[in-house]
């Protein structure tokens, strides 16, 4: 289903799947998957396969939708440093994702993760340094927190793990640095 918040004067959106198998008295884990610069919800949704990951272990997957940049009108996230799209609080809109979903749903509130693809992956990185009171761990795909220097000065409430998933010939955020 999709869904709208408002945050800060903000109409927000995102997608949200549920396994078959919840039975909504069940706390189950809740994952963020954020689309790259320029991508949405929907594409992430059809490209990624998440949904049959959380029908097959019982999670929820949301999908949220990026903002408008201003200077060419792609959606983004703001991801601090190098990548941000100028617009709206997206740290508060998943922390407010996230209360909605909790009074909707039975979330395990300790098993709260976020991954994305390049721009996405800024953004978990983000979240990691930000709202680590509320995420349990990030897996950044396609992005580097030192060479893409999205993470400026990161300090996590608490050590937070992360798992970072690299190609050697990817083209937009090299490897090596730019």
């Amino acid at each position: 289903t999709t869904q709208t918040l408002d945050v800060d004067g903000v109409e927000r959106s995102f997608i949200v799947h549920v396994p078959p198998g919840y039975d909504g008295t069940t706390r189950v884990p809740l994952v963020f998957d954020f689309h790259g610069l320029g991508g949405n919800a929907n594409n992430q949704l059809n490209r990624t396969g998440w949904d049959d990951v959380a029908d097959a272990e019982g999670f929820i997957a949301v999908y949220p939708q990026g903002l408008p940049r201003a200077q060419d009108g792609n959606p983004a996230w703001n991801g601090g440093g190098c990548c941000t799209n100028g617009v709206g609080d997206d740290v508060g809109f998943v922390r407010a994702m996230i209360a909605t979903l909790a009074t909707q749903g039975c979330i395990d509130d300790r098993r709260v993760f976020a991954s994305g693809c390049s721009n996405g992956g800024a953004m978990s990185y983000r979240l990691a340094c930000e709202a680590s009171d509320v995420i349990a761990a990030v897996a950044p795909v396609d992005f580097d927190c030192v060479v893409g220097g999205g993470c400026g000065n990161c300090s996590p409430s608490r050590p937070i793990t992360t798992v970072q998933f690299r190609g050697t010939n990817d083209a937009l955020v090299p490897y090596g640095g730019p």
